[in-house]
């Protein structure tokens, strides 16, 4: 869907791979991080019998790892390709989702792990996506946001009713499957980037 909706316009025909690939890895990302959130902290509530303790823990362990990896990142962007750091977040990303798929119930145990997994993730996500614009000619930026944006959208929309629709008919276990196949899928798109440009 995400092929198609780049395609239609002839002005993405145009667009380098480069630049139609970080679309595609953006919308693949929202879609694990919409399954991530809402929908994990409302895992969390069905399993857990303290919810806010639970929730409240799982939350401030993240925002914590976020804060202290954001400096560690921007101290290792002036040393190491952004896009090493890049693809590090989507391996992150499978092995918080991995984590999730065996433990099921059991994570409950677990949450300070996937916090910690989640918080080093989103931090090694961000930054690096922020200056791989630098592999987006000029030219092409303002299509490159425009797509970006209508595609974030359309998932914003779509994802919730069909991830809770699956949900509700299969298992949170089944969805979360999906996720991790998507986090396979982006981690396998991220190795045909090209950064030709130095750090």
């Amino acid at each position: 869907m995400v092929l198609k909706l780049i395609g239609q316009n002839k002005g993405s025909d145009n667009m380098s791979k480069n630049s139609k690939l970080l679309i595609i890895l953006n919308t693949i990302r929202r879609i694990i991080d919409i399954f991530l959130g809402p929908f994990l902290t409302s895992y969390f509530f069905k399993i857990s019998i303290d919810n806010i303790k639970t929730i409240s823990l799982y939350n401030i362990y993240a925002y914590f790892i976020m804060i202290i990896i954001a400096f560690i990142i921007g101290i290792l962007l002036k040393k190491i390709n952004e896009l090493i750091i890049f693809r590090i977040s989507m391996i992150l990303k499978f092995f918080q989702l991995i984590i999730i798929v065996l433990l099921g119930k059991r994570i409950i145990k677990y949450l300070w792990l996937v916090a910690i997994i989640s918080g080093i993730s989103t931090m090694t996500w961000a930054f690096p996506l922020n200056i791989l614009s630098s592999l987006i000619p000029n030219n092409e930026k303002e299509n490159f946001i425009v797509y970006k944006t209508i595609c974030n959208n359309i998932t914003n929309v779509i994802i919730p009713i069909l991830f809770g629709t699956l949900i509700s008919i299969n298992s949170f276990e089944k969805v979360a499957i999906i996720s991790l196949i998507l986090s396979i899928i982006q981690i396998i798109i991220s190795l045909n980037i090209k950064n030709n440009y130095k750090n």
